[in-house]
């Protein structure tokens, strides 16, 4: 009986370790996820600022005149702007 016991007693201790080690493991998962995803959106927020310079210091470019890219983001301001406007007129 005390063998039994101290068997249980033995796979309660190991099962008890076995999850202390799982929720660690989880808690340091998720501490790294977290720090990743602050330096994927600083990594993005520069690529997006870079894009915006890229894109401002070569728009008059004679041979961007015809990069689709240019011409969405061209196409896009303009769209903006034409709703901005409309709301301003609402509102006034």
């Amino acid at each position: 009986m005390a063998n039994i016991l101290d068997q249980m007693a033995d796979a309660l201790t190991e099962a008890g370790q076995t999850v202390g080690t799982k929720l660690k493991e989880t808690k340091d998962i998720t501490a790294l996820k977290a720090k990743l995803h602050s330096h994927e959106k600083t990594l993005n927020k520069a690529y997006l600022q870079l894009g915006k310079d890229y894109y401002n210091a070569h728009k008059d470019d004679a041979e961007n005149a015809s990069n689709e890219t240019f011409k969405t983001i061209e196409k896009e301001i303009k769209e903006v702007n034409e709703l901005k406007a409309c709301i301003d007129n609402i509102k006034n």
